[in-house]
């Protein structure tokens, strides 16, 4: 198991080591500002020049990772596999707790790409501000400890319905 998340973790470093070759750009369609054109991808043809295609890497049917590059930002997104029902709503909770926190994650997009469930968002300016491999590290760390954490919570909300439930149980017991 720990073998097939390195072989993961290690497709998206060498992606993101060939994508994040950003620099600034001023936008095509908003005069005098620099936009993600990542973000402004199909609003016009110019911008079509200037963001490559996605790129799919899937560890699983489930978790899968989209990286989209362009001249001046990048876009990552995750989906975060779910095996049952408790696994999808920790797995909202999570992403829902982050995109509050998202002023402190400089890189972490508020709302995430439809279909997946976590989204960072990389400018020129954030490598310029922060190492590249500080950012990717960042990023490869988050992909190899996500699936601990959640596991984590799964065992320690079962845990916890499990000695709500002796209680109860015990409880009854003695009425």
């Amino acid at each position: 198991m720990a073998a097939a998340v390195q072989v993961y973790s290690d497709a998206i470093r060498k992606t993101l080591e060939a994508t994040l070759c950003l620099r600034a750009f001023p936008s095509e369609i908003i005069e005098k500002q620099s936009k993600p054109e990542i973000e402004l991808n199909g609003y016009s043809s110019k911008t079509r020049q200037l963001v490559l295609s996605p790129i799919y890497l899937c560890r699983s049917e489930k978790e899968k990772c989209v990286i989209e590059p362009s001249i001046n930002s990048t876009r990552i997104s995750f989906s975060i596999k779910a095996l049952d029902e408790v696994d999808r709503l920790i797995g909202e909770k999570f992403a829902k707790y982050l995109a509050v926190r998202a002023d402190y994650f400089e890189i972490l997009r508020r709302k995430p790409i439809p279909g997946y469930d976590i989204s960072f968002l990389i400018l020129d300016s954030h490598l310029e501000k922060y190492s590249v491999q500080g950012i990717i590290n960042f990023i490869i760390d988050y992909v190899e400890n996500i699936d601990k954490d959640l596991s984590d919570i799964k065992l320690n909300i079962n845990t916890q319905a499990r000695i709500t439930a002796a209680c109860f149980v015990g409880g009854l017991a003695n009425q």
